[in-house]
């Protein structure tokens, strides 16, 4: 058994430390929205208790479909509970393709792209913190990670993120981390079974790039949040824009109906040639999907080489604008030591 043998996700550190957004995964309980429709449901404000996430049923399971299906995808068709037509249903699972989608650009493909990444941007632009429900399925290491569903908040000054995890999957684990505060630590609440010997509700700090944290996880945490999406579909755009052939091929491919959406996203193809990301060595296939309300990237779903699905991260019942102060990323405060 290696070093790291014991760190398996029923029982690891690999859970509690797994990060990133980005994207996103599923189940058991859903973040209240500011819709009423969402049951019992009251606006999200800063310092969310966790009595503000009403439970969801956990009835779905992700299910293997057709690629030419990453646009459309039949599982979920159940219309959703959301404050806007783009929310998520609570409680049903995502469904994604298992192969490629043959998918053909359009004709004005430049500029809509152009398009796209402008309108989020700017949005971005206006947006000082926000909350969202992360749903995340990743592959590390070469091994299919379970799939996660996470309270997710985000503040951009100073940079800061929390997590609260709400399935069946880490329940109860909490995650903090603030650029150059708290030590420039990660601060962890464990949930029960994470390590060996540690108590659920146990406060754990380690520095980023600590050899669990990021073997833990496809991407930093510092990677964290839809900004961060934007950021690099910004800088493959500008690169493709002076006929560079780099970050590899972006194309429009039209509005795609999804099953975690009630509407039509607006739908992003990249071809990723090899070498290009240190976690897809012989290249892959992404799509970004963008809220045509919000003009976000809402979702986003990366296959390797061999078309198999290496990260599905889905946001919904973003929030914004949102009061989110120092109290709601400060570990000593939210996780008061007993006595």
């Amino acid at each position: 058994m290696s070093s790291l043998e014991w760190i398996r996700p029923s029982n690891s550190m690999v859970l509690f430390l797994m990060f990133l957004v980005g994207c996103m995964n599923p189940d058991r309980a859903a973040l209240r929205s500011n819709d009423p429709a969402v049951a019992g449901a009251a606006p999200i404000t800063s310092r969310a208790r966790n009595s503000e996430c009403v439970p969801a049923t956990a009835s779905g399971v992700r299910s293997s479909t057709n690629l030419r299906q990453v646009a459309q995808v039949s599982g979920r068709d159940q219309p959703g509970n959301s404050q806007s037509a783009t929310l998520a249903p609570a409680g049903i699972s995502p469904t994604s393709s298992s192969s490629t989608p043959t998918l053909a650009a359009v004709p004005d493909s430049s500029v809509k792209l152009r398009e796209l990444y402008n309108q989020a941007a700017l949005r971005f632009a206006t947006i000082d913190s926000y909350v969202a429900r992360l749903r995340r399925h990743e592959q590390v290491k070469g091994k299919d990670q379970p799939e996660e569903l996470i309270l997710f908040k985000f503040r951009k000054q100073p940079w800061s993120v929390y997590f609260k995890w709400l399935g069946q999957t880490g329940n109860g684990r909490e995650v903090i981390y603030v650029k150059g505060q708290h030590g420039d630590m990660i601060h962890t609440l464990l949930a029960a079974g994470d390590m060996p010997l540690a108590p659920a509700g146990k406060h754990m700090a380690l520095a980023p790039d600590n050899v669990f944290v990021r073997s833990a996880s496809r991407h930093a945490i510092t990677e964290a949040g839809v900004g961060v999406m934007i950021e690099k579909f910004g800088l493959a755009l500008a690169s493709q824009e002076r006929g560079e052939k780099r970050f590899g091929p972006l194309a429009y491919v039209g509005a795609a109906k999804r099953p975690e959406y009630d509407t039509s996203l607006e739908t992003v193809e990249h071809v990723i040639p090899p070498g290009v990301e240190p976690q897809l060595p012989r290249g892959g296939r992404r799509w970004l999907f963008f809220d045509p309300a919000s003009h976000l990237p809402v979702l986003m779903i990366t296959h390797d080489d061999k078309d198999h699905e290496v990260e599905y991260y889905c946001y919904d019942r973003l929030q914004y604008p949102v009061k989110l102060d120092d109290l709601d990323f400060d570990p000593d405060k939210l996780w008061p030591a007993k006595k």
